[in-house]
């Protein structure tokens, strides 16, 4: 499952350096922050729709947090193809694209405010299920993209 000796050129332990440096703090830190804010967020009595586009986020970046030592095993010994591989990808995948797609639709939403101040007074009352059908899409989109990733994995093997 993993190999401890590969043969790399001098780029890729160069990398392999790096990773090894950087994410160790970035884990301390990421995690710490991560668990304060998810604490922030319990606290909250009333929830907005930007409360809920941001703890989309967070959820999206706490899940790249609680992999990452499993990325930084990865750049001491490099994983062959695996489940845990899979995973480890997915959880890569599935950040960037939840934090992509959060931020375009808290454009689309912010736009949508601006442009049409009116109807969205009006519609105040549903932006909250709005936010959360947002969010329910993006992350069942994810899935979808995890789950071809997956497909993948299989064939090369």
């Amino acid at each position: 499952m993993f190999n401890c000796n590969p043969e790399r050129n001098h780029t890729e332990k160069v990398m392999s350096m790096f990773e090894r440096a950087a994410y160790t703090p970035v884990f301390i830190v990421g995690l710490t922050f991560n668990i304060t804010a998810l604490c922030m967020f319990c606290r909250l009595k009333r929830w907005t729709d930007t409360h809920i586009y941001m703890f989309n986020l967070l959820a999206a970046d706490f899940l790249a947090i609680i992999f990452l030592p499993f990325k930084i095993l990865d750049a001491f010994c490099e994983i062959k193809p695996s489940i845990l591989c899979t995973v480890l990808l997915c959880t890569q995948y599935s950040n960037m694209y939840s934090s992509i797609f959060t931020i375009t639709a808290i454009s689309i939403h912010r736009f949508i405010a601006v442009r049409f101040p009116f109807l969205t007074k009006a519609l105040a009352s549903k932006s909250k299920i709005t936010a959360i059908s947002a969010c329910f899409f993006i992350w069942t989109l994810i899935a979808v993209i995890c789950a071809s990733n997956y497909d993948d994995l299989d064939q090369i093997n």
